[in-house]
């Protein structure tokens, strides 16, 4: 049996993933711009472990917040 859920659910909007970003533009997850990159989180198009420099020691608490907000288990 199915028991739905009316729980309502806030959408990450993009701003709030570009904030979290390391920005840059560097190009390594192969888009133009961070906020291109952040586009295409919110719309599922694209991973976040494309974003190479957010796996860098220095922004793993950006990256755990993004993991929290998107739903994303970490590993």
């Amino acid at each position: 049996e199915i028991v739905p859920n009316y729980e309502k659910r806030r959408q990450t909007t993009v701003m709030e993933v570009d904030k979290l970003l390391p920005s840059g533009n560097c190009r390594l997850c192969g888009e133009a711009t961070c906020f291109i990159f952040a586009t295409k989180i919110v719309a599922g198009q694209t991973s976040l472990d494309r974003c190479v420099r957010l796996f860098e020691a220095e922004f793993a608490g950006q990256r755990n917040h993004l993991e929290q907000m998107l739903g994303i288990a970490a590993e």
